[in-house]
């Protein structure tokens, strides 16, 4: 740790958004800022669409979809409620 190295990042979520985003950064473009605004709608995207049939297809509801955005919202507060131990 420390030493102006990085340790680790995490970047699941803003490649969900933005598969292109790695290399948006490495052509030091000036948008270079991630879109992604953490709201784990994908998440429930994937918990919700388990049966499919496309393996490893995961979206961004709040681009795909925004309408469905609250919704997600909600179902992700009742899974933390019921699932998360604190």
């Amino acid at each position: 740790m420390g030493g102006g190295k990085v340790d680790f990042i995490s970047l699941c979520r803003p490649l969900i958004r933005e598969p292109d985003l790695p290399n948006r950064w490495r052509e030091g473009r000036s948008d270079s800022a991630a879109a992604c605004i953490s709201c784990n709608s994908c998440l429930y995207d994937m918990y919700t669409n388990l049966d499919r049939g496309e393996p490893g297809i995961v979206t961004c509801l709040a681009t795909e979809s925004p309408e469905r955005v609250g919704e997600a919202q909600r179902w992700l507060n009742r899974f933390v409620k019921e699932n998360v131990v604190v």
